[in-house]
């Protein structure tokens, strides 16, 4: 016998659970899809300007940006084709623009130095080649090269050179930081490694080599309690 409710009941449920699922799962479908696509005009904007086609470049970027709007990328590649074109004010507007969205790119920082210079503000130029240089790895050749630039502003303009000598001061403090824990840490891991050795040797009855291994320890820390209670049985084992 068939219970006519119960089967209505259960359809109408699935069909609740497949609305809902649709309600869901659709935002982020769409969203997945105009990402590609912002993905894809970016790609087209990057051929086209690689071709020299920049009214078309700057058309592929413009549909991806108003895509995508948070993407500081963009704006970086934006910036890039205004200038190509002349259109300075607005490549600024577009690097600065890329810098409010990720504050870390290192690419429109010098994109900016580069354009202020131009415009004849050196104090904003070195402004942003520091930041470059702050953010920068200290081999790459273009932060060699903006740190000339910093120093030959910085002899004409004296508050450029403090502001040089200060980002100069920061970065070697952390390198000094940085080796120090390096050297701590390889210190840990030489008398981590002398106590493990000694120990094995002790639980073998082979106490010189013990010994050996315990002093080679203390020598990294003499003040480490544990190594001196180490070594303090080893020469009792020794002297029985």
């Amino acid at each position: 016998m068939t219970h006519p409710e119960r089967c209505s009941s259960g359809n109408i449920k699935r069909v609740i659970l497949i609305l809902l699922f649709s309600l869901i799962s659709a935002p982020a479908f769409c969203a997945h899809l105009l990402k590609e696509e912002a993905v894809e005009f970016h790609r087209q904007g990057h051929s086209a300007q690689e071709s020299g086609m920049l009214n078309d470049a700057l058309g592929f970027y413009q549909k991806a940006s108003a895509i995508d709007p948070a993407s500081a990328h963009l704006y970086n590649d934006l910036g890039s084709v205004y200038e190509m074109m002349g259109e300075f004010e607005i490549a600024s507007e577009c690097l600065l623009k890329a810098v409010s969205i990720e504050p870390e790119s290192i690419e429109a920082y010098s994109r900016l130095a580069l354009l202020s210079e131009k415009d004849g503000n050196f104090l904003l130029a070195a402004k942003y080649w520091l930041k470059f240089i702050e953010l920068g790895n200290k081999n790459n050749p273009a932060v060699q090269e903006a740190k000339s630039r910093v120093y030959e502003i910085g002899m004409v303009i004296p508050e450029v050179m403090d502001s040089y000598i200060e980002v100069e001061a920061s970065s070697l403090k952390k390198e000094i930081s940085s080796f120090k824990r390096a050297t701590i840490s390889d210190k840990e891991s030489r008398l981590q490694r002398h106590l493990s050795e000694g120990n094995a040797f002790y639980q073998d009855k082979d106490y010189l080599n013990a010994l050996k291994m315990y002093m080679e320890a203390k020598e990294l820390d003499p003040q480490d309690s544990q190594v001196n209670n180490l070594l303090d049985a080893t020469l009792s084992k020794l002297l029985l």
